[in-house]
Order: structure tokens, then sequence, then C-alpha cells
């Protein structure tokens, strides 16, 4: 990313990523906040919509939810321990040493990492924690996840460089804090077809390729997955892939 530029894949799709994105389970936050020094202020950075925010709220005095897109930060939802701000992740204007910590959820991948990681630096408190969470494709059957997994792969050219990361499990994100383990963690939920396809459609690489071509791509794996996943909803489970360190 440029200096001083914003890449803004989600603020067309504002209300759908807002409606179909899910929350984290309760007990990642648990986590989150037991390995935390302190519970005073939390910043969560590229907030979205705020859902992480407001399940920060539950642990800590003060969240800080800065998010670029207007779009999105319009559509989160208000809260008295919880301060949105539109900024990038790179600008945000944080006092030295006044972070407990920080929370990049499904965000960190976008970011200038090294101009990030400065700021993240300054803004912990010793021994400060700093989490960057992802998840990539669903899992809810043999047949679906291929179908699901094909379809992420005919999307190729449409999506943004920086998805290669999530896709691979942060596994090659770079990540310069002395790293602690952080359990496991999986978004299980109930869902329907239509919710599927609809959380599908707010990926990076859909919505560019909807751009281009339609929503053909779209349309084509709805048809498929039809027959494969039969009536009512399913459990559709998001493992959850985490790297956490200390300041």
């Amino acid at each position: 990313m440029s200096p001083g530029r914003f890449q803004d894949h989600f603020s067309g799709g504002a209300a759908d990523y807002a409606r179909y994105r899910f929350a984290y389970p309760a007990a990642f936050f648990e986590a989150l906040a037991a390995r935390s020094p302190g519970r005073r202020r939390a910043w969560d950075v590229g907030a979205g919509s705020g859902q992480a925010s407001v399940a920060l709220a539950e642990h800590f005095d003060e969240v800080l939810a800065s998010e670029p897109s207007g779009a999105q930060l319009g559509l989160a939802p208000a809260h008295p321990r919880v301060w949105y701000r539109q900024e990038r992740a790179e600008d945000a204007e944080l006092e030295d040493a006044s972070v407990d910590a920080v929370l990049a959820a499904q965000a960190i991948h976008w970011f200038d990492r090294p101009v990030f990681y400065a700021r993240v630096r300054r803004a912990l408190r010793p021994d400060g924690l700093i989490v960057a969470s992802t998840y990539a494709f669903p899992e809810v059957s043999p047949a679906i996840d291929a179908r699901v997994l094909r379809f992420a792969q005919e999307l190729g050219p449409y999506w943004p460089a920086s998805s290669v990361l999530p896709h691979g499990r942060y596994v090659g994100l770079d990540f310069p804090f002395p790293e602690l383990p952080f359990p496991p963690f999986a978004c299980e939920l109930q869902w329907t077809i239509e919710q599927l396809v609809g959380n599908l459609r707010t990926w990076s690489g859909a919505q560019r390729a909807a751009a281009v071509e339609g929503e053909g791509r779209l349309d084509a794996l709805w048809r498929d997955l039809i027959p494969l996943w039969g009536s009512g909803p399913r459990l559709v489970r998001w493992p959850l892939w985490v790297r956490a360190g200390r300041r």
C-alpha cells in the first residue's frame, strides 16, 4: 500500500458486509483479555462495522475502534464504551503507552505493516498484547467445501494481492513481535444457503469479479450448491487462525 492511501475493498458492499459477516465466539475475546496486561483500553483496528469492537467492550473499560471506511462505520452499533474514529490504521492518533491490547480482526493484511507496527509499539503499554486473527474458507461438508474452494480459485485474477495472507492462514504474515500461544477457536453458525452465499458475495475477489463480469460466477455457485445443501439451515464452521505477540 502506498503511504497515505486507503485500499477500499468493502465500502461499496458495506450493508452486506455488516449483515453477513459474523461475530467471533465470546471465548475468543475472553482469551484475548486474559492475556492482556490490563483492561483499561483496547484498540480494534480495521474495525469495519464494529462487531469485534462491541465484544471487546465486554472486557475493557474503553475500546478505540478505528476504520477508514465511513460507509462501514455508519453501520456500527453504538456502545457507551466504544469510540469509533474514521482513520487508517497507520494514521491512528494514540498517546504513547496508552493501550493494553490491539486486535486486528481480518484486517492486518490490508495495512502498510511496517508503519502500522511502529505505531503499535508506541501505543502499547509494556508487555501489551497484539492479536492478528483471520479466517479463510467455510467448512460445511466435503462436497460443499470443494465447490466453495473452486469458486475461490476461479476468482484468482480478481483477488487483491494481500488476500494471499488470510488464504494462507497468516502463516506467511510478517509479525515482528515475541509470539505467545493462543488457543484454537472457530466460528460456528447455523446458516441457510442464502446466508452462506451472501457472505461469499462480500469477498473482495467476488466483488471485483461482479463489477467486471456481473454475478454469473455467484449464480453458478448457487445452482451447484442447492442440490448439495438440502433444506433448512446447516452448521457452517469457520476456523480462526491467530498470531499473538507482546510488545
